[in-house]
Formats: C-alpha cells, structure tokens, sequence
C-alpha cells in the first residue's frame, strides 16, 4: 500500500488551537495467493480521509469539536462490494483536573 498523509497544528491565538489533516492512499493488491485478488483494492482502505478538529479555552472549560470525511471503500478483495463515504461530526468539553 502506498500513500501520502499531511498534518497542519498550530494555534490561532493563545486560545484557539487548530489540527486538520488529509491523507490519500492507494490500496492496490500487488501480491496475493489469489491471482484475482491482484490489481483489486484492499479491504476497508478508503481513497480519501480529511479531518479539522479545534479546541478553545474557555476560563477554566476547554471546548473543542471537529469533523471528519472517510471516503467510500470495498468490503471484500473482489471489490464487488462498495461500503459508502460518510462524515462524522464530533463535540468535547472537558475540565481540567489539578
């Protein structure tokens, strides 16, 4: 398998902190004991995958939230069946403990 994957992190302000990321992969089967396995596309390995997540203190609170891309994939190594892309929003809260 090969691919690429790129990270950006860094803070806005001293109080806003931002992560986004891409990664590309090409799942290509090269080599198998299944000779019709080759030149398929390996099981559960999406093309394309993004995600942003940021955090912001808040007094004492720190919130955060992000979302995510997984682009569509094969559920099996005869690439007969697709398993569709989806998107994930996902929120956070915390308090820290000292």
């Amino acid at each position: 398998m090969n691919g690429v994957e790129f990270a950006v992190t860094g803070a806005t302000t001293n109080k806003l902190k931002v992560l986004a990321g891409y990664t590309l992969m090409d799942g290509e089967i090269v080599e198998s004991n299944n000779p019709l396995e080759v030149g398929s596309t390996m099981i559960n390995t999406p093309k394309n995958s993004i995600n942003l997540w940021s955090t912001y203190t808040l007094r004492r609170f720190y919130l955060g939230g992000g979302v995510r891309f997984v682009d569509d994939r094969y559920g099996n190594t005869s690439n007969t069946r697709k398993v569709g892309s989806y998107w994930t929003v996902d929120a956070m809260a915390a308090v820290p403990v000292h």
